[in-house]
């Protein structure tokens, strides 16, 4: 990933930023891609038979953090939560700036200590 940098990275998350709805349901097919569900975590409301389902909740969980986006009646949320062992220990609501910044970071930290993780990410950096 030497190609690649934080910024590159930075940049792809936010490269749907446009239009909000598919900003969130191409984030959460790609993180679950990249990541797998151990990691990435999805929750779709509606009928388990429409074709459409929409997102309502989407948590990562990185090391001793946790990044959730969840849809409220104002909208969506963001919150980052600190974990320790497992337990949360403190969560914050934050713009989704601070949330997309701080969540690139640690995919970046998480591909730099993972070769698998790593290149997950350049699919995910290459994939339109």
């Amino acid at each position: 990933m030497d190609e690649w940098s934080f910024e590159t990275l930075a940049a792809s998350l936010r490269a749907d930023l446009a239009d909000l709805h598919t900003f969130h349901e191409v984030l959460a097919k790609k993180l679950e891609q990249s990541l797998g569900q151990a990691a990435v975590q999805i929750k779709r409301g509606g009928w388990p038979w429409q074709e459409k389902r929409p997102l309502i909740k989407l948590s990562v969980e990185l090391a001793s953090m946790r990044w959730e986006v969840e849809r409220a009646a104002a909208g969506m949320t963001y919150k980052m939560v600190k974990l320790v062992r497992g337990v949360a220990l403190k969560s914050e609501m934050v713009p989704l700036e601070t949330w997309l910044d701080t969540l690139s970071k640690a995919l970046w930290e998480h591909a730099n200590a993972s070769q698998a993780t790593r290149e997950a990410l350049e699919r995910f950096l290459l994939d339109t």
